[in-house]
């Protein structure tokens, strides 16, 4: 019995030794893996980096051309950049003139069928010439398919739109990143990048799908994803300008009238606030005012004075201090063309009777100009007043702004 016992212990130290010796040589052809420490950061930083730098450096080319990122030679220069319109003077409703909702008279109960800009031939329900902010296809990030689910953005475009110009100058970018140059020592393979622009409600968030693989030796690693989140509030941004300019309600409200091509009376600087302008809170529901706290407008008028044919084109500038590109206020800009001024109706007259005439410019601050005319030749100019005698001629008077050729006149 003790012989047998004896012989069960060496059987049982032969297999422990036998387990330990296959263990060892196992190990001995593993190939040993490092810590990814270089892969998990020195080339995701460098990555993110480029990711960072190239998303600011869009958005602020975006920012400063008015939504665009490759300029039309009609965009408006100003500092360096072609600046897109966002407001551009009527060219079909010459029947608005002179304006019949009563300059001064019962000014409160103005016809808002008299629009002061941007209506073009065929597309009257297009208020705003601004660039759409948001992708509505399918595929797209801020897409919108459930029933009853409100819409992510205000605007939405097929594919010329601010979140398509951010994720094709990312897609190009990314592509000079060129992480096989910066790291030489290593063995880096790259492949095709893909770039998903979300907009948020006060911030972005751009991922991307970057398939890298780092080696060097035996050791590998490969990274797929990388994600960054401005604090930009391109959103809001855009919308206040939407309001500022005319806003047609898509929920099923309507034209409002209160922006500056729908409202003769509405200056875009003072009633920027208003909460009359129509923007809501995220539930749709409650009224918000479009300018948040932060950011800041300012009107620049006439800014190219050597520009042939619009050289009295403003532009308008949006600043957000809580949102930083490159060390900076994130600005939003749009031109404005200039638009004639608007003639209040004049009724009847009397002979001898003194006719006045008043004139309201829809971009504010220009100079207007009053001339009288009988049978076509002119007999007073600058003056708003004429005393009408009469001599079997006609009279006519027209009110021009800083463009001469940028009249609105009434045969009385």
């Amino acid at each position: 019995m003790k012989k047998k016992r004896g012989q069960v212990t060496v059987f049982i130290i032969l297999g422990f030794i036998v387990v330990i010796s296959m263990g060892l040589l196992f190990a001995a052809n593993i190939t040993p893996i490092s810590a990814p420490v270089l892969y998990d950061t020195k080339v995701k930083e460098y990555v993110t980096g480029c990711l960072e730098q190239y998303t600011n450096d869009g958005l602020e080319l975006i920012g400063r051309q008015g939504g665009k990122l490759i300029s039309d030679e009609n965009d408006l220069s100003y500092e360096g950049y072609k600046v897109a319109y966002g407001i551009k003077k009527s060219d079909s409703r010459e029947e608005h003139y002179p304006y019949r909702g009563a300059l001064i008279r019962n000014s409160d109960e103005l016809k808002f069928k008299n629009y002061f800009g941007n209506y073009v031939t065929g597309f009257d329900d297009h208020l705003s010439f601004l660039t759409p902010l948001c992708n509505w296809k399918e595929d797209s990030p801020n897409y919108f398919n459930i029933e009853g689910a409100k819409k992510t953005c205000e605007t939405y475009g097929r594919e010329d739109t601010i979140q398509d110009y951010l994720t094709r100058y990312l897609k190009e970018k990314m592509d000079n990143c060129d992480v096989a140059n910066a790291f030489p020592e290593y063995n880096i393979k790259e492949e095709e990048v893909n770039i998903k622009v979300i907009i948020g409600e006060d911030d972005l968030i751009i991922n991307v799908e970057y398939p890298i693989e780092a080696s060097k030796g035996e050791t590998k690693k490969k990274l797929l994803d990388f994600s960054i989140n401005p604090k930009v509030r391109l959103k809001k941004i855009h919308e206040l300008a939407s309001h500022l300019i005319g806003w047609e309600d898509s929920e099923g409200l309507g034209i409002l009238p209160r922006g500056d091509v729908t409202n003769l009376f509405f200056d875009i600087i003072r009633d920027a606030g208003s909460l009359d302008l129509g923007c809501r809170k995220v539930d749709k529901i409650e009224k918000v005012s479009c300018l948040y706290p932060g950011m800041e407008i300012i009107k620049v008028y006439n800014v190219c004075p050597s520009c042939s044919g619009n050289k009295f084109d403003d532009i308008l500038n949006i600043t957000d201090k809580n949102s930083i590109i490159n060390g900076k206020p994130f600005t939003f800009l749009f031109a404005i063309e200039n638009r004639r001024p608007a003639l209040d109706y004049i009724e009847p007259i009397s002979l001898g009777e003194t006719v006045e005439a008043f004139g309201y410019d829809p971009d504010d601050g220009d100079v207007l100009k009053y001339n009288w005319y009988k049978d076509g030749t002119l007999q007073s100019e600058h003056s708003n007043t004429f005393t009408y005698t009469y001599n079997g001629e006609s009279l006519t008077v027209e009110v021009c702004d800083n463009d001469v050729t940028s009249c609105d006149s009434q045969d009385i």
